[in-house]
């Protein structure tokens, strides 16, 4: 084991714990995420905004992932790394419904779902391939 592994496998839970809190105060505060994007309702606003989803809930899932693989004993950590971010951006979403400034959505319970399964598919594709490398 590297010096650098002990280290990995405590900072990428905390990290993607962080990551969450993130998430959560850019989806649920009433300046959050009109000041990560401005507050203007612009075309590029509303380019950022679902780039903003698939992003931050594909980097969630990415975050879960890379933990699951530092503490290998955890079952099926693709579908859990999955579940858990599109669960937490659809319970975001839920909680938004309630907020008198801001909406929730089915189609950005569908963008976080989307980021999140691709981030999965990328790394998965990654890993596989840096194996078969080092295979040869």
């Amino acid at each position: 084991m590297s010096k650098v592994e002990p280290a990995l496998r405590w900072a990428l839970p905390l990290l993607t714990l962080a990551w969450a809190a993130v998430l959560f105060w850019l989806m649920t505060s009433t300046r959050g995420g009109e000041a990560a994007v401005g507050a203007s309702p612009s075309a590029l606003a509303r380019l950022v905004a679902p780039a903003a989803h698939l992003g931050g809930y594909g980097a969630l899932a990415g975050l879960a992932l890379l933990s699951s693989w530092t503490w290998p004993r955890l079952p099926m950590p693709l579908a859990a790394s999955f579940l858990t971010a599109a669960l937490y951006g659809a319970a975001l979403e839920l909680y938004q419904t309630t907020l008198p400034t801001r909406t929730g959505t089915w189609g950005d319970v569908a963008l976080n779902a989307a980021g999140a399964a691709a981030a999965l598919a990328v790394l998965t594709a990654l890993r596989r391939w840096s194996r078969s490398r080092a295979q040869r």
